[in-house]
């Protein structure tokens, strides 16, 4: 007889976990069906890894590693931490105030990388690293002219050297701001600084001699002096007359300039074609052709000067036709010397104090540069073709003297009241490359001696500076120390003076 077949009993799943007992079914177990004594938590973990194991069993291999990798790897967040929301919220803040407005010059033009990075990078107070680099040079555009002169990167090394060639500390000069006591030599590296009542002529290595005025008298000063040919110089006094001193044969010339000016002569200027003209306090512009036994040829300047005349300079490159006259009236004019009396070209009003530094420019003949005084400080630059302002610079300090380089696009500034100081400046960015302390006391003047600069002040410091010099050129024949070489090393001209 066959016996009832037993029903197969189903099979476990594996992913429904097994029902364990709970702890108070287990509490009432007898103590023996607890073989080896085994605790009920002991049990119930024995039990979870069982299940684990068959889970495992039954998932792929792949499935396996990615779930270890899970459990120990980082834990990936899906908030974004707080420092990383306060960079982005600071970057988003930079990119919404940058100026629309920059972009391609035309419609034509393309935006470049440079553009589309500045546009897209973070500004850089949020960088953490910035190296410390030099800012790009300023833009140098071309002035015209057709000047030779080297333009200058403005990142040059600029010798700050200078050396005290002489200092009359027994006479020094008269402390004014309106005297023109300086006077640099047409072709050698000769200089002629006047004090009160002697004019010295100094070369770069040695005193050549020392002129007193006579003629002056014993309350007399001088007041302005000039080179008007190789050999000849001019001495303007206090008393409005004008002497001609013969330097080759050290003596004075018969022939005097008299019954021209009531009052001192302040500032002379030579020009190519024998020609002199002086300006006086008493605002009378005179021109003298020294060739002539009266030389005095004609005065430009009534009624267009209403103050001193303080400022002459004659173009350089013009053939003694173009002068620019400056006064203490705040004007500057310029006239055509070939139409006599006539009217000037132009006339400059946009100064506010006396202008008394004039420089044309050497390699730019229709630029001239001009200085204010105390109440005005500024420098400005003209196009004497037009009349025209191209560039208006704020200083330290009033402008004394405005000194060309021949071989850099750059302008170098004498400061007097306030604060004494030398300032180079380039063309046509008129940004400041550097500043010279002087040590001494107001500038007077400054003119150019060949590749040198020479300055001096209201103290008796007859001063030489390096400023265009270049330092390896600089340095290349130093000289013997001295008393009063404050700089030893610097290079000096080794032509001698001979008259």
């Amino acid at each position: 007889m066959e016996s009832t077949p037993r029903r197969a009993a189903a099979p476990a799943d594996p992913e429904k976990p097994r029902v364990l007992w709970s702890s108070a079914k287990k509490s009432k177990r007898p103590a023996s069906s607890n073989k080896g004594g085994m605790s009920a938590d002991k049990e119930n973990a024995n039990a979870w890894n069982l299940h684990q194991s068959k889970l495992l069993e039954i998932l792929p291999e792949d499935d396996v590693n990615d779930i270890e990798t899970a459990f120990d790897g980082e834990i990936n967040s899906s908030k974004i931490p707080r420092w990383e929301r306060k960079k982005r919220r600071k970057t988003e803040v930079a990119l919404t105030t940058v100026d629309d407005t920059t972009g391609p010059t035309s419609s034509t033009d393309a935006y470049t990388s440079a553009e589309l990075l500045a546009s897209i990078a973070p500004p850089r107070e949020y960088q953490i690293l910035r190296p410390c680099m030099r800012p790009p040079p300023p833009p140098v555009q071309d002035v015209g002219g057709g000047g030779t002169a080297a333009v200058s990167s403005y990142f040059r090394k600029v010798s700050s050297m200078s050396r005290v060639l002489f200092h009359a500390t027994d006479e020094p000069p008269q402390d004014d701001f309106y005297l023109n006591v300086l006077a640099s030599h047409p072709s050698q590296p000769v200089v002629a600084c006047a004090t009160v009542q002697h004019v010295v002529l100094y070369q770069p290595q040695k005193k050549l001699r020392s002129i007193h005025v006579p003629q002056l008298g014993a309350s007399g000063y001088i007041s302005a002096v000039a080179w008007t040919s190789a050999t000849q110089l001019a001495i303007g006094a206090s008393d409005g007359q004008i002497h001609l001193y013969d330097a080759a044969r050290d003596t004075w010339t018969a022939q005097s300039i008299a019954d021209v000016h009531r009052d001192r002569v302040g500032c002379l200027a030579s020009s190519a074609a024998h020609g002199l003209s002086s300006g006086s306090r008493d605002a009378v512009l005179a021109h003298h052709d020294l060739r002539l036994r009266q030389p005095t040829v004609g005065t430009a300047a009534r009624g267009y000067h209403s103050q001193e005349i303080c400022g002459l300079a004659y173009k350089p490159n013009g053939g003694g036709a173009v002068l620019a006259s400056g006064g203490n009236d705040n004007l500057v004019n310029l006239w055509d010397m070939r139409k006599g009396t006539a009217p000037p070209l132009f006339q400059l009003t946009d100064h506010l104090a006396a202008v008394k530094a004039l420089a044309w420019c050497p390699w730019d003949a229709s630029l001239l540069a001009t200085g204010g005084g105390t109440a005005d400080k500024c420098i400005k630059c003209w196009n004497t073709d037009s009349g025209r302002l191209l560039h208006s610079t704020t200083t330290h300090a009033q402008v004394s003297a405005l000194v060309w380089a021949s071989e850099y696009k750059e302008l170098l500034s004498a400061h007097g009241f306030e604060s004494p100081a030398m300032t180079l400046w380039s063309y046509p960015s008129m940004h400041r490359i550097k500043s010279f302390a002087t040590r001494s006391g107001r500038i007077l003047g400054v003119v150019a001696n060949g590749p040198h600069v020479v300055s001096w002040s209201s103290d008796g410091a007859l001063r030489q500076w390096d400023v265009f010099v270049p330092p390896t050129k600089a340095a290349s024949t130093p000289l013997p120390p001295r008393l009063n070489d404050e700089n030893a090393g610097v290079a000096a001209p080794r032509r001698a003076f001979r008259m």
